[in-house]
This record gives structure tokens, sequence and C-alpha cells, in this order.
């Protein structure tokens, strides 16, 4: 016998001992016999006289049961390869041992067989296809290597499967419709997404090294998962600067429990249940509440509260994570002098009866999107805000707040927003929605459009589910009051949008009017058919002089 097949020989069993025999600890002696059942074992590579020159051909002449090994002598190996016998792969070194897919349009390695095992093998698919498709079930892939394309995928197969101390770079794995698959030990380094989990039941992601970016790092949907002991950290390559680190997307009766987020944080989305404990974003800890009340929080990476009232949420620094705060039918409750940036949303949520106060929104893409009603926001600072300062539908009382270089300082339904100085945003205030609004001293300077009043859509669109008498009533409905604002330096003062009952009142227009002020918008009663109607609104006693607006 030649000796590189007898260091194969010692090799292989030295491999099946080192991985198989730790794992199959936990599982039963049946599951066990599966994997380590004795068999022929098939050589690829080397200097062997039998041995086979491609890894499919040694495939094709094995049976359930057996071992392939692959010698480092001939890598890399440019094949697609079909695995449709319970075998398992195993190269001589996961460092030396390559297998590159040549083919644009195949799978590098399509598994077809349940019980496969692939470990030591280094595998690189091309940019459209996968590393590995699996498409049965109790798969084992150990100490492997894997290397760009559309990452591994489970679609529909591959329950009771084991993912362990793998590399993955920029190799995303994505699970769809699968249940109980072990992801342990890996780590990955991926551009944007590295872990997709989606309809799927009692999966766990423990002990991983995992830095990615795009909209999720490691994104889940579905029920009784395990999120354990994992390090997510952000790539800031990434194209989409979202910093969500988890997302948990309708996980219901999961363990959340030691991670440790870096420049990224937890998107939870309902109300997740189960145990989300003792996790960090950021070095501070994620603070969960649920159903809790007169509660004071000082300390925190980012706050999710769900269902609470009379709670204090103050004195946080929060930076790089989706939402800094996040309130679910939160009530009577105070968030006052933190100072949020670097996030999508620096507020978002739904709540009744909270007051904002001294809180400081800088370079976000919101700084506070909300819904609810009687909300108390003043004396907040909002700056660098791409899309919107505050994005409500919610009854607001917006007073005393600054805006600065926000693309929208305020984009309000109903309510209030009164004596706020908003500067150098493309546009200062925006009434949105047929509501009751009444928007008055504001100081709004240096702006692309002043005001802009009214919804986007149609009348048709608003009126089509109103009564008649709703409809007669109209005016008294649907009253708006822009009243004594100061819109001064602005390319366009004010224009609207199928505001037929706006009212206009003593606004300051940047000089002195002798005479009615005329305001430019339209009407459209459909929104995608039909034509527009140029139509006016009329300031009838503009103000002469600037109002002292503090």
């Amino acid at each position: 016998m030649d000796r590189k097949p007898l260091i194969g020989v010692c090799g292989c069993m030295l491999v099946l001992g080192s991985f198989v025999l730790p794992i199959s600890s936990a599982l039963s002696s049946e599951e066990t016999s599966r994997f380590v059942t004795p068999g022929d074992i098939l050589y690829v590579g080397g200097v062997g006289p039998n041995n086979y020159t491609k890894i499919q051909d040694a495939i094709n002449n094995a049976s359930d049961g057996d071992t392939v090994f692959v010698y480092d002598d001939s890598s890399p190996y440019f094949e697609n390869i079909i695995i449709d016998k319970s075998v398992s792969l195993i190269g001589e070194n996961r460092n030396t041992t390559l297998l590159w897919g040549n083919n644009q349009t195949e799978d590098t390695i399509l598994l077809q067989a349940e019980n496969v095992m692939i470990t030591q093998i280094t595998v690189r698919a091309e940019n459209l296809t996968h590393v590995i498709h699996v498409e049965e079930d109790n798969a084992r892939l150990l100490s492997n290597t894997f290397i760009n394309g559309l990452g591994i995928g489970f679609l529909n197969f591959g329950e009771n499967s084991i993912i362990e101390n793998n590399l993955f770079f920029n190799c995303p794995l994505m699970i769809l419709g699968a249940a109980n698959i072990i992801i342990r030990g890996n780590m990955m380094e991926n551009r944007d997404g590295c872990i997709g989990i989606l309809f799927a039941t009692s999966c766990t992601v423990e002990n991983n090294i995992i830095t990615g970016g795009g909209l999720s790092i490691v994104e889940l949907f579905g029920e009784s998962f395990k999120i354990i002991h994992n390090t997510i950290r952000w790539n800031d390559s990434s194209y989409v600067p979202s910093h969500t680190g988890l997302n948990l997307v309708n996980c219901y009766n999961s363990i959340v429990q030691d991670n440790q987020l870096t420049n990224c944080g937890i998107l939870l989305k309902n109300r997740p249940g189960g145990e989300i404990t003792n996790n960090y974003v950021n070095g501070k800890p994620f603070v969960y509440l649920h159903n809790t009340k007169n509660t004071v929080i000082d300390d925190a990476g980012q706050v999710h509260a769900v269902d609470c009232r009379d709670i204090t949420i103050r004195n946080l620094t929060i930076s790089n994570v989706t939402q800094g705060i996040t309130l679910y039918n939160v009530r009577n409750s105070l968030i006052k002098d933190n100072t949020i940036s670097e996030c999508s949303e620096c507020i978002y949520g739904t709540f009744f009866y909270c007051a904002f106060e001294n809180n400081t929104f800088d370079s976000c893409e919101m700084g506070m999107m909300c819904r609810g009603k009687q909300n108390d926001i003043r004396q907040n600072r909002f700056i660098n805000c791409s899309i919107f300062g505050i994005l409500t539908s919610a009854t607001e009382e917006i007073q005393n707040n600054t805006f600065t270089l926000c693309y929208t300082g305020v984009c309000l339904a109903r309510g209030l927003c009164a004596s706020n100085r908003i500067e150098n945003c493309s546009i200062g205030i925006r009434c949105s929605g047929w509501s009751a609004i009444r928007v008055t001293s504001n100081s709004i300077r240096f702006c692309g459009t002043g005001i802009v009043a009214g919804d986007s859509g149609s009348i048709s669109r608003q009126t089509s589910e109103l009564s008649t008498d709703k409809i007669l009533s109209m005016p008294r409905l649907f009253r708006r009051e822009i009243s004594y604002n100061n819109i001064i330096n602005t390319s366009v003062d004010a224009s609207f949008m199928n505001a037929i009952f706006t009212h206009w009142i003593g606004n300051y227009w940047g000089e002195p009017y002798e005479k009615p002020k005329i305001i430019h918008g339209y009407l459209k009663y459909d929104p995608y058919w039909g034509p527009r109607i140029e139509w006016i609104n009329v300031d009838w006693r503009p103000a002469k002089e600037p109002y002292d607006i503090n």
C-alpha cells in the first residue's frame, strides 16, 4: 500500500473521531450510528493506484455508509457535485483541500441524501449559486470554510441538522421552513446579512462570532428559538446602514440570552414573549420591559418596552442601533435628557399620555416616529434627521423644539405644533391627513419650503367612507389653522395639496405685506387618474413684521 493512502486512512479515522464523536455525544446511539457506520473508504487525489481524480466519480461509486476522503494534492478541485448517498465527505485539511464550483448555473454541492457529513473542506461558489444546497434532513457541516455565492440554503429541508465550527466569508446561511437545526461555534464575516431563519421552529444559534450588515445581520421568523452567547458586530462597509444586528420578527416563545452586539442592536416586532435577558448593546444592557410599571431606566444601550406604564427613561446615550427606544402601548411615562444618534428611528412606537423632554436626536433617519394620542413633545433637539425630525399620526402637542438640517422638520396628522424653531430643512412643517391641526407661532427660516399643507393622496380617498352629515360638517371636523408663524428666507414660502379647509391667519412671510398673501397649490380628486387642478389659499391678513418667537 502506498504511504499516502495509509496516511489517508489514519487521517480519515482522526477526522471521524474528532468531529463526529463530540457532536454525537448529544445524540442517541441510533443517530450516532448513521455517521459512524463502518463502510468503505474511497480516495480522491493522492498517489494511490485506485484513487479517483474527481470527487463526483468517488461519490457515484460509493454506497450508503461509505467515506469519501479527499487529498489536497490535486486541489483545487473544479467541480459541481451532487451527493445523493448517505456518505461522509472528508477533506485532508480544510485550509488546503479546496472545492471550487465552476458552473455559474449550478450549486457547488447539491445535497440530496439524508445523513450526510461534510468536513475539513473549503468550498467556494459562483456569485449566483449556492455553496451548498440542502434538499434532505440530518446534514452535518463541520469545520469547513465556505466562500461567496448565495451561501448555504436549507429550503424546506434540513431538519435535525448541525452546522458547527465553520468559517463563512461573504457566504450567508438561509434556512426556510425547517426545524431543530443547530448553528454553533461558527465564525461569519459578510458584507451584508449572515443568517436568515424564516418560518422555522426550535432552531438554536449559539456561540457564533458574526460580522455583517445589510438590512439585518441575523433575522429570525418563527418560534421556540434559542439565541444564546453570540457575538454580533456591524460591518461598516455594508451598503445599508440599518444597524440591525438581531432582527426577531414574530419570534414567539424564544430564548434570547447572553448576546453581545457592537455597533448594532436588537429589533423586536410585536410581543415576542419568551425570555430576553442579559443581552448587551455597545457595552450597555439591552433593557426589555413587559407589563412593567413604576420603573426608572438610566443605564441602557437600547430600550424596548411593551405594555408598560409610569416608567421613566432618562440620561441615556444610545447610538448605532435601528431603534434607540421602542415603546409599544406605553402610557403615562417620561422620556427625558437622553442623547440618541446614528439610528434609523431614535424613538419609535405607540404611546399615550407620555412626555418627551430635553432629548437630543442627532444624525438619524427619523428622530421620532410615533402613534397614539395626547403626548407632549417639548424642548427637544432634532439635528440631521435625513427623513423626518418627527413623523406622527397621533394627537400630539409639539412645542418649543428645535429642528436643524432635517429633510422635513415636523410631519403631523393631527394636534398642535407651536413655538418651534426650524432652520435649514428642505421642508419646515408638513401637515398630512385631514384631521384638525393647529400650526402656530413657529419660526421657520432658511428652508426649501416653509409649510406644506394637505394630503398628497386625493379628495376621493379621504371622503369616500364619510356619511353625508360628516361631509357637511367637514370644515369643522378637518379644520387646519396655520397662524402667526414666521416664515423667512425660504425658497417657497408655502404650498398645499387638497387642503380645501385650511385657514392661513396672520403669518409673517419674510417681508411686510400690504395685501393678502396668495398661497399656490392644487386639488386632485383621484391620486392616479384625472387632472390636477391648480388652486389657491389665502392668508387674508398677513403680519407686517416678524413675531418675537423664542
